[in-house]
């Protein structure tokens, strides 16, 4: 598993590229309301780690088993119970907004969907990691988290100088879908 340190250190690149580059092109005020929206979005985060942890050990005893056939169904229902949740932190994200932080930071409302929408593809992609780790396939998951994080910090560079830093959501997002395209 000493192959999985590059995908644990582009993983935590990718999670905090947003913000530092904002703060450094943009400025500190612009990348506080992406961190509080960023912060809301990551509370999602908790849930979805909760429903892996969960779910990791029995998917892999279905893996030694060959019950390969017992694991879509049930990851279906959890792809579409995860989804649901971040949907409702989309639905209800000026609300959230307005407990968690004061009326300045209100420019964070556009920020939440996006990001919320990256972590559903965190949780997505994960099913697919976890695969590739059980199978010793992790060089692969490294060498896909590290471009991915390139590619994050290349769109970060060119979207936030032409649209402002609202536009780091959006390059969050895209990158994370890329991320679980390349390990399906």
């Amino acid at each position: 598993n000493i192959t999985l340190i590059p995908y644990l250190l582009s993983t935590t690149i990718l999670n905090q590229a947003d913000r530092i580059m904002i703060n450094n092109m943009v400025g500190a005020a612009e990348a506080a309301i992406y961190s509080v929206a960023y912060s809301i979005a990551m509370l999602m985060q908790l849930i979805n780690n909760a429903v892996s942890d969960a779910f990791i050990p029995w998917m892999y005893r279905r893996l030694k088993a060959e019950q390969y056939s017992d694991i879509e169904p049930v990851t279906n229902k959890l792809l579409i119970l995860v989804a649901a949740m971040n949907m409702l932190v989309v639905l209800f994200a000026p609300e959230v907004l307005a407990i968690f932080a004061p009326a300045r930071y209100y420019a964070a409302v556009w920020i939440i969907p996006p990001v919320t929408a990256s972590v559903f593809f965190m949780f997505l992609f994960q099913r697919y990691i976890n695969i590739e780790v059980y199978y010793g396939a992790t060089s692969s998951v490294s060498i896909t988290s590290i471009l991915v994080a390139l590619l994050n910090i290349g769109l970060n560079y060119v979207c936030i100088k032409q649209w402002g830093y609202l536009a780091a959501g959006y390059t969050t997002l895209f990158s994370y879908m890329v991320f679980c395209v390349a390990h399906y």
